[in-house]
């Protein structure tokens, strides 16, 4: 609800920013639980995966051992040159956990109006969340201390072009350090991946 203009001065300070406004329709679409599927894919893979610490070294190595390697680390944390500048937006969420008897039907509304501090608000699975551009104490303002206040950022661009001649595949938002990226954009690219590598195998 709102304005274009709006959304992009709240969320990035400028009314011309690039903001994902137009990309979604108003209406009901299908969604599926981030979480479940987490669980299913520990529950398939756990067994198969190597706690170790990732930097430019361990990179290297893996880049040795496999024909394909994907990455979805913040990308920052391998970047070799400490002069790139990787750009990002500070942001807080804020959050609770809906009691039971609250029965309401998952929602997601992107604000362009100037009456509301958020800019994305949602209820999802049962888990209430407001997302603002900037840090407010707005846990002071809640008596029953049911909101929990989460500060964090959002990348927006960076100039690294490191690891650029190898073959690493940068997915997701942090791996990538892209604005716009959603999970299922890393699903998407991952798998096409996948279908090369195993159309090159044949």
């Amino acid at each position: 609800m709102g304005e274009r203009d709006v959304y992009a001065i709240k969320v990035y300070g400028s009314p011309t920013a690039p903001v994902s406004w137009d990309s979604y329709d108003t209406g009901t679409v299908p969604m599926w639980s981030m979480e479940s599927a987490y669980a299913k894919l520990w529950h398939v893979y756990h067994k198969r995966i190597t706690e170790m610490v990732v930097n430019e070294n361990a990179v290297q190595h893996l880049l040795g051992l496999y024909d394909e390697v994907i990455s979805t680390i913040p990308r920052r944390l391998i970047c070799k040159n400490p002069h790139h500048d990787f750009r990002s937006q500070r942001i807080t969420i804020k959050h609770r956990h809906l009691p039971e008897m609250v029965n309401r039907p998952n929602e997601v509304v992107y604000d362009g109006t100037p009456y509301v501090g958020w800019y994305r608000w949602s209820i999802i699975n049962g888990h209430e969340s407001a997302e603002y551009a900037q840090h407010r104490d707005y846990v002071s303002a809640d008596p029953d201390h049911l909101w929990k206040l989460y500060e964090g950022f959002k990348p927006l661009g960076h100039n690294c072009d490191c690891w650029e001649d190898e073959h690493i595949v940068f997915a997701g938002r942090f791996g990538r350090w892209e604005k716009g990226i959603l999970i299922h954009h890393a699903y998407e690219q991952v798998k096409e991946v996948a279908q090369n590598a195993l159309h090159e195998m044949q």
